[in-house]
């Protein structure tokens, strides 16, 4: 018997709201279809849907041309490159594109958190399009852009959780500090109370982790770890308050970048 296989009518509405930047909807569709692909693999499953359907292909950010929104995929999929590219420079890594899809992209295991991933970075993505830095100076903007990032802070708890088996995201940097070998766990535990890391507003705190010269009894800090412990404070204020401040507009580029380089350091050690 020949299966000709089409697009799901889901597919078509997905790309539609994509299309006009409805990425919220689209995303809502997108998961319609992939369900309809999961029902369609116990009837054929030589089609080994949903994971070789368009629609996943696009959930996954896959570089496959079948993948329904093939161009803009391939613009976010260019600026990871880049990112990735700057990572390995800052850190000294080998990390690259292929590994991501490998380890996170086209891991079936955590499929949740990559879909989260994509739907936020996307997000992220059509944002930073549309609306200028300098069109930011505003209260919205500063609430909408603690949104955007507790979203990524929430995939690097989750990351941290899955290859670690820990509970919260301080339970998670602490195990990647001592797998690391990138501070005493008494000098990390004290560092953390001293400077208030879960529950110090970002206006104070993100700073003073920026500092280039931060330590600690006199031993530096590594890059890794302030990255890391910007996404604790970012995530633990954002989960806890509806308050504006001014270092997620200020400093908007440069957090978004952060939180993804926390989640190359986590995917790397994957």
């Amino acid at each position: 018997m020949n299966v000709v296989i089409r697009n799901s009518p889901y597919a078509f509405i997905a790309y539609t709201y994509f299309l006009i930047g409805a990425i919220d909807n689209g995303f809502s569709y997108i998961y319609n279809a992939i369900e309809e692909g999961i029902t369609l693999n116990s009837l054929c499953p030589q089609l080994n849907y949903p994971r070789s359907a368009p629609v996943y292909l696009t959930a996954s950010l896959s570089s496959n041309p079948r993948n329904i929104m093939y161009p803009i995929v391939h613009e976010m999929r260019s600026e990871l490159e880049a990112l990735l590219t700057s990572y390995r420079k800052t850190f000294g890594s080998k990390f690259d594109i292929e590994e991501l899809d490998k380890k996170f992209l086209q891991n079936i295991e955590i499929d949740t958190i990559k879909y989260y991933f994509v739907l936020t970075y996307w997000n992220i993505f059509e944002y930073r399009r549309k609306v200028r830095s300098e069109m930011m100076k505003n209260e919205f903007s500063k609430l909408r852009n603690v949104n955007l990032i507790f979203s990524l802070c929430l995939v690097i708890d989750k990351l941290l959780n899955y290859k670690y088996k820990t509970e919260y995201i301080s339970g998670g940097v602490k195990e990647y500090s001592r797998t690391n070998e990138l501070m005493t766990e008494q000098d990390l535990n004290s560092f953390l109370k001293l400077e208030k890391i879960s529950g110090e507003y970002p206006d104070f705190i993100i700073p003073k982790l920026l500092a280039p010269n931060l330590s600690f009894n006199d031993v530096p800090i590594s890059k890794q770890l302030k990255y890391l412990l910007i996404a604790y404070n970012l995530r633990n204020f954002a989960s806890h308050n509806i308050q504006s401040q001014d270092v997620v507009v200020d400093n908007f580029e440069e957090l978004i970048k952060i939180l993804l380089y926390d989640i190359f350091l986590i995917i790397e050690e994957l």
